[in-house]
């Protein structure tokens, strides 16, 4: 709970009015100061939750779409594993290949997805006052998840 400007107001009066020491007036602000960081921080977490859930979706909704374009790719070049197995390429050795290529998909759309999140930060903190911050270890954390 945090306190309004007006009761703010109203403990110091009281606290004047009743000669109360100056210690504690200064307390009733930390209090004050404690309870607005406490609202921030709520909703700093809701926040938090929010974005992560919308990240799982979006990562769930883009291995759907990989997998999509993979089994696209497979259909439509039948006849180049046709044309592999009969010069002797095993079905490890071509299954190593559309993985190989899948890998490289996710990494350069992850790369670009980093530089457009960067890049949106850094506008962001140009344009506004907002406080901005570009996170390492949400880098790390997300491109191991989506990994």
């Amino acid at each position: 709970m945090s306190l309004t400007a007006a009761q703010f107001e109203n403990l110091s009066t009281l606290f004047t009015y009743q000669r109360l020491s100056e210690p504690l007036s200064s307390c009733i602000t930390e209090l004050h100061k404690f309870f607005s960081k406490l609202d921030h921080f709520k909703v700093g977490t809701a926040l938090t939750i929010l974005l992560a859930a919308t990240s799982g979706i979006s990562l769930v909704v883009g291995g759907i779409g990989i997998m999509n374009i993979m089994l696209v790719a497979v259909t439509e070049r039948t006849k180049e594993i046709g044309l592999r197995k009969a010069l002797g390429a095993s079905q490890k050795d071509i299954l190593v290949q559309f993985i190989i290529e899948s890998v490289i998909l996710s990494v350069a759309g992850g790369l670009v997805g980093i530089g457009i999140g960067v890049s949106g930060v850094l506008i962001l903190a140009a344009l506004t006052s907002f406080e901005t911050g570009i996170s390492v270890a949400a880098i790390a954390i997300s491109s191991g998840v989506s990994g």
